[in-house]
């Protein structure tokens, strides 16, 4: 594809305007348009991020302007119906995670893009953190040996606004819990077998989930255990790897890697890494680079609607398991 990708933004709110400096980082890209109902996120688009036009209505966007791509960022529960308009409008699509609002949502988006041939990427940035990178290159190196249990969390202090109202797909679980499920899935490398919450709850004025552990169980009676909370006075983000040859952790913001390894040199001893540089900026340019290249390219993005419907079929199970008090096995879980 010649000359520079024409990229429109769908979701004018604060992440679109987060992610569009860094897609203008990866280069060979002009911020074509952007859309949003409201006129100050409109207004915003074009004067800090450099949106040469401006929408209320994306479809009126679609139709008018002549777009590679584009960004969508919408809350949670307009996700499905704006990728669908990109896609059937020939658009290829990035759209942020969790990428829908439900299992049924998300595969319903994959079936339409493969029908229209158009590329799909879903927004999962912490596959493209430093230390999360180094310790899938561990593992991969047998650092932990066979892997036997993982530890995850993940959270915040409650949000505002869309996400603290559960019509609208707030929720921890829907907003950061499919972080670090996806964090889980990414590194144990197989299909969860069964989903299991053992505490669930509920803020008492919006019905919004607060505070969730459950557990995972992978082909292979692998084990993680996971919290994700918004009920936390701080941001907090680790991964832990337990293994027959050793131990990793990987913690974020503060970009430290924890390993010890009776199977590779050097690690024979407990050893902190810290990888230096932002803890956000490699991350949003490295996924938008990704999607920039993969519809340069022809090919599918490296993060593909495809991969991320396990995440999502994890979470409608940890509600339903939530609800039943139950188990919930997971029939013929997508591949990733």
């Amino acid at each position: 594809m010649a000359g520079d990708l024409k990229i429109g933004l769908i979701g004018a709110g604060r992440h679109g305007r987060y992610l569009s400096p860094f897609m203008k980082e990866v280069g060979g890209v002009r911020l074509t348009a952007a859309a949003d109902v409201d006129e100050e996120a409109r207004a915003k688009a074009q004067a800090e991020c450099g949106y040469e036009r401006v929408y209320a209505d994306y479809g009126a966007m679609l139709e008018k302007e002549d777009l590679d791509g584009v960004i969508v960022a919408t809350p949670h529960n307009l996700l499905r119906d704006a990728c669908l308009a990109a896609i059937a409008a020939g658009r290829h699509v990035f759209v942020e995670k969790p990428g829908a609002m439900s299992l049924r949502e998300g595969r319903e988006i994959v079936a339409a893009a493969r029908a229209a041939g158009v590329r799909l990427m879903v927004g999962y940035c912490v596959r493209y953190n430093g230390a999360r990178t180094a310790m899938k290159e561990l593992l991969a190196q047998g650092a932990a040996g066979q892997i036997l249990a993982v530890a995850a969390g993940k959270g915040s202090r409650p949000y505002p606004g869309w996400l603290a109202d559960p019509k609208l797909g707030g929720g921890q679980m829907l907003f950061l819990g499919s972080h670090i499920i996806d964090q889980a899935l990414w590194l144990v490398g197989r299909p969860v077998e069964s989903v299991y919450a053992t505490k669930m709850t509920l803020d008492p004025e919006t019905g919004c989930d607060d505070t969730t552990t459950f557990s995972l169980r992978f082909a292979g009676g692998i084990v993680a255990q996971i919290v994700v909370s918004r009920k936390a006075g701080v941001s907090f983000d680790y991964v832990e790897v337990v293994g027959t040859a050793g131990r990793l952790r990987a913690e974020w913001p503060s970009m430290l890697l924890s390993v010890h390894s009776s199977a590779l040199p050097g690690f024979g001893q407990p050893a902190t890494i810290r990888v230096l540089g932002d803890s956000h900026r490699p991350m949003y340019v490295g996924e938008l680079a990704e999607f920039a290249a993969a519809v340069r390219e022809g090919r599918d993005p490296a993060i593909s609607g495809e991969d991320a419907l396990p995440t999502l079929q994890v979470i409608d199970a940890v509600f339903e398991s939530a609800r039943t008090g139950k188990a919930v096995a997971l029939a013929m879980p997508a591949a990733r």
